[in-house]
């Protein structure tokens, strides 16, 4: 909205529909995390009490478990592609639509300075996403490397 309706910015975006969205996330967030935490609660754990990451992370969580946890993994599995596919997905249209705006600039100068707003924005989501897609759609066999660790760290740390 900033960069392809900019006069309407303040009109669109209010505090209200900014705690809206917050909001929204946020539950959208706890609805999509509450199926695997309940298929959590059915694991019994015999595994060693100390996991091989830097923070309880689900997938670590499913290797240390004594019973099947085939159902977890593949439920886990369908909730981050939700949650990292659909966010995605929506930000990859909204940047069609910025680049859209942005060639409509007749100016060169105008346009390059569009694309410096939106650069390093947009190496935070390219960051995040690859991170994030590495460190969870992985297969459940693979163990933590230290390779997954440092995606997890990357996409938990970096671009926040």
């Amino acid at each position: 909205i900033a960069i392809c309706n900019p006069l309407r910015y303040t009109s669109i975006i209010s505090t209200k529909v900014c705690i809206l969205l917050a909001a929204l996330r946020w539950s959208v967030g706890f609805v999509c995390t509450l199926p695997c935490t309940v298929l959590l609660l059915r694991l019994s754990f015999c595994g060693p009490k100390e996991i091989y990451h830097y923070y309880c992370d689900h997938p670590q969580i499913l290797k240390v478990a004594c019973n099947d946890t085939s159902l977890n993994y593949y439920v886990s599995l369908y909730v981050a592609a939700v949650v990292i596919v659909v966010p995605f997905l929506f930000i990859l249209s909204t940047y069609l639509g910025i680049l859209r705006a942005v060639l409509k600039i007749r100016s060169a100068e105008g346009r390059r300075k569009t694309f410096s707003t939106c650069s390093s924005h947009l190496v935070c989501v390219v960051i995040f996403y690859l991170s994030a897609g590495f460190a969870y759609f992985r297969p459940q066999e693979t163990s933590a490397s230290d390779y997954s660790i440092m995606a997890s760290l990357l996409y938990s740390t970096l671009s926040p």
